[in-house]
């Protein structure tokens, strides 16, 4: 959301941190920050049930698992935020297995097991988009993949019958 991350946010981000830990910290904790804020002001949503990552953990030592929650949260405003489309767009363009784990932290962070989770209190019209938008991408993931399958089959099948008639062989047309 370009109007809320905007460049005058994004001048207060400091590039030129190289390996100071601290200037990524602080870095670190004005993102946090805005993301939280996003949520709340934005989208409206109460996040608190949500553990929000430790970032000094994240730019002293890189930790995985905090860094893992920061990208959930960022991921969150993506298929929430106006431009949602865009950005599933560049989700389907991933590797599968990109694709699943990106789903499952969506999904994760909109949990309804909390009562606060993800606008309970909202018409349900945009977390019904999302939630929509979810199981179109995991079906449309499942298509893909019956879909590889038979062509893997069909292949095998053309190459059975070249084998058994050679003279398919002599007449085919050569792959572009």
């Amino acid at each position: 959301d370009s109007t809320w991350f905007n460049e005058a946010w994004m001048s207060r981000i400091k590039t030129d941190v190289e390996d100071n830990w601290r200037l990524k910290m602080n870095n670190l904790k004005k993102i946090l920050q805005k993301v939280v804020d996003y949520y709340k002001e934005v989208l409206t949503q109460d996040i608190s049930y949500f553990p929000l990552p430790d970032v000094s953990l994240v730019a002293e030592h890189s930790e995985p698992a905090e860094m893992g929650r920061l990208l959930q949260l960022i991921l969150g405003c993506a298929v929430r935020c106006e431009q949602q489309q865009e950005y599933i767009q560049i989700i389907m363009t991933m590797e599968e297995s990109v694709q699943h784990v990106v789903m499952k932290a969506i999904q994760e962070l909109m949990k309804k097991d909390n009562p606060t989770a993800f606008g309970t209190e909202l018409s349900g019209d945009p977390e019904q988009q999302v939630k929509k938008l979810l199981e179109d991408l995991s079906e449309l993931m499942s298509e893909k993949e019956a879909l590889a399958q038979r062509c893997q089959e069909l292949d095998l099948q053309v190459n059975v019958d070249l084998i058994h008639n050679p003279i398919l062989f002599r007449h085919r047309v050569p792959h572009k």
